[in-house]
Parts: C-alpha cells; structure tokens; sequence
C-alpha cells in the first residue's frame, strides 16, 4: 500500500442529512481502498474492495 491520495469527493461542511456522493471507479484499477469519514466530532476510515 502506498497510502496516495486518488481523489477527494467533496471537502466543505454540510448541514446534517443523508447525502449520496458517487465515486466514478472506471479509471481505477481493482484492488483495496480506504475512505475516511469526518465530522466534527468523529473520524472513521474503512476498507472498500474494487473488483472489476
């Protein structure tokens, strides 16, 4: 792992709700990410698996 950021989805505060963000995977080669999610008072990163 090299631990390269690819990409960021979106950086700016959001007004509490449900929110849908689409990550267009189609240049990216298969293999494990990791995706962190942060507020203000939280941070949690996870595993994502592309498979193509």
């Amino acid at each position: 792992m090299l631990g390269s950021r690819i990409s960021t989805l979106i950086d700016c505060r959001l007004h509490a709700g449900t929110y849908r963000i689409a990550w267009d995977a189609s240049g990216m080669p298969s293999g494990v990410y990791f995706y962190r999610l942060q507020t203000k008072d939280y941070a949690e990163a996870k595993r994502l698996l592309l498979l193509k």
